[in-house]
């Protein structure tokens, strides 16, 4: 995994490794491609049938075994078109009729640095850290009795995280993050943003030879995402949001 519950680490593919993940949702989801053994490329299939083009690379500084320390830079750059905003439900208010409103017309980029310290044995502290930049930022409470809000021009930020990953078995591991600004999953690419996330993967047919069920994992997720400047935020406390992935090599 990339990007383990919303987690950020310094992992990267081998050469020639694919991964494919399928949100809970009606729409494609993304292809992670080790290009080598240091450099992974990220392709987000519902960006770019949506009509907005995105570059994501992760390269290792370190080696990519290591079982004691990992770095990897890793950088993503997006252009959305003006036409194009995000409502988002805000669970605050229970209605259907209240909403979060998200607009980032133009270009944006997010830049970090993301490492790995092993604690113990199959036990990892994760800490990510960089800057985001927005061409334009809007972001606001739509559609409510009292209106909040805020819109930005050239605007940057830092963004950074903290999170745990624990590889307990062979079949499954457990993760857990705090971060702030952009992340990869939930509430996916919104600045300003603090969540907080815990959940497991779970690979149900790890002993199997057929590699595609071998492969096959489960992640269930549990996540609140808060944006101060609409004073809403969306949650699902219980871990059962459900991410599948499968991994292969060619």
């Amino acid at each position: 995994m990339i990007s383990p519950v919303d987690t950020l680490t310094p992992d990267v593919l081998r050469a020639g490794e694919f991964i494919y993940g399928q949100p809970f949702a009606l729409e494609p989801g993304w292809v992670f491609w080790g290009i080598n053994d240091r450099l992974t490329m990220l392709f987000d299939l519902t960006a770019w049938l949506g009509g907005i083009p995105d570059l994501f690379l992760k390269y290792s500084l370190t080696d990519p075994d290591s079982k004691i320390f990992r770095l990897a830079l890793e950088n993503m750059v997006m252009y959305i078109p003006g036409s194009y905003g995000n409502f988002n439900k805000g669970a605050q208010q229970g209605s259907d009729q209240y909403y979060i409103f998200f607009e980032r017309p133009g270009w944006s980029d997010v830049f970090r640095a993301d490492t790995s310290f092993t604690i113990f044995t199959d036990f990892r502290l994760l800490l990510s850290g960089g800057l985001s930049y927005s061409q334009n930022l809007s972001i606001s409470n739509y559609n409510m009795p009292v209106n909040y809000g805020i819109t930005l021009s050239n605007y940057i930020e830092p963004v950074a995280s903290i999170g745990l990953d624990w590889r307990a078995l062979d079949w499954l591991s457990a993760h857990s993050g705090v971060s702030y600004g952009e992340t990869f999953e939930y509430n996916e690419n919104r600045p300003r943003k603090w969540q907080a996330t815990y959940g497991v993967n779970i690979a149900p047919f790890y002993w199997l030879n057929f590699g595609f069920l071998q492969t096959f994992t489960i992640q269930l997720a549990a996540f609140i995402s808060y944006f101060p400047d609409a004073q809403q935020y969306e949650a699902l406390y219980i871990p059962i949001y459900p991410t599948v992935y499968w991994q292969w090599r060619w």
